[in-house]
């Protein structure tokens, strides 16, 4: 049972770090802003748009066609 010896050692360790990582809380409120839109072109096209942003983080825009199966695929 050598594997045992191991893993005693390992979660002793990992749990000892832990619990010294947690002497400090900090919260931070930020706020996310997100649009996501859909226009179907045609019975089988949709474009879809996707923008996001975290003032003082980042901003993402995405675009993209989407192509809808038959109803036999779903």
């Amino acid at each position: 049972m050598c594997w045992s010896k191991y893993f005693k050692f390992v979660l002793i360790l990992l749990l000892s770090a832990t619990s010294i990582s947690q002497n400090k809380i900090t919260e931070n409120q930020q706020i996310w802003l997100g649009y996501i839109t859909q226009t179907k072109l045609s019975n089988h096209l949709s474009w879809w748009n996707d923008a996001h942003w975290v003032p003082e983080s980042f901003g993402l825009v995405r675009t993209g066609i989407t192509y809808h199966f038959g109803k036999k695929i779903k």
